[in-house]
């Protein structure tokens, strides 16, 4: 596998929303949001679906794992850049501490440039709520789940998370966890692309539905193409 170059520019994973042009010929209905230059039948699909959107809501989850060392990218790249994880609280040093809060029972994975902290990962040992996700994310025995993932403004590219979520699942590998997860949302196709970049692979897809204020789930493992659904009230 390719080495990893690690340099703090890059395509950014937090992409700001561009600018709307607006159209003084555009009449949107009040309430529907119809715009009538579209053709009729754009229209009506829109309508349909700003009318029933409160009633049906869908959020796409994705689930990449790494459970070999060999499918991880070489560390080569800056010298300056490297990752220091330290599991519990009591084995935070001060320094670090003041700037990111350390939990109890989890490792904290610290990215440094130099001696500056640039960004950090934290790795949780059984199932977690995601802040992310806003939702529990299931884990098993022997698995680690790396969550809430966080770069400084001035380091935030592609290649330090990818570099982060690589050098953090490296460590936990080799202490013997038999694989490291991070789920993330759809909507988010840079972030995906730093965790495929970081040795990391698609494994399963989670879709979760609200209907009427019941809510549903369908999963796809994407190993072998099986499909599991169940209902959650």
């Amino acid at each position: 596998m390719e080495p990893l170059h690690i340099s703090n520019r890059g395509a950014s994973v937090y992409v700001a929303p561009g600018l709307v042009g607006l159209d003084s010929r555009s009449k949107p209905m009040r309430g529907l949001g119809v715009n009538w230059q579209l053709p009729f039948l754009e229209r009506v699909i829109n309508m349909i679906k700003t009318i029933i959107a409160p009633l049906f809501v869908t959020r796409t989850v994705r689930y990449f794992h790494c459970e070999d060392l060999r499918k991880l990218p070489n560390l080569n790249g800056n010298p300056a850049v490297h990752v220091e994880s330290y599991d519990g609280v009591s084995a935070v040093p001060d320094e670090v501490a003041d700037v990111i809060e350390p939990l109890p029972g989890e490792t904290l994975s610290v990215l440094f440039v130099g001696r500056k902290i640039a960004g950090f990962v934290r790795a949780a040992f059984k199932s977690q709520y995601s802040p992310e996700l806003d939702q529990v994310i299931e884990i098993s025995a022997g698995e680690v789940l790396l969550y809430q993932t966080y770069l400084m403004p001035e380091y935030n590219s592609l290649n330090m998370y990818a570099y982060l979520f690589m050098a953090a699942a490296r460590g936990f590998l080799e202490k013997g966890f038999s694989r490291v997860i991070i789920a993330t949302p759809s909507a988010n196709p840079v972030l995906k692309r730093a965790i495929e970049r970081a040795g990391f692979r698609l494994f399963k897809t989670e879709k979760n539905y609200r209907i009427l204020g019941k809510h549903f789930h369908s999963v796809e493992h994407l190993t072998n193409g099986h499909v599991l659904a169940s209902a959650k009230n």
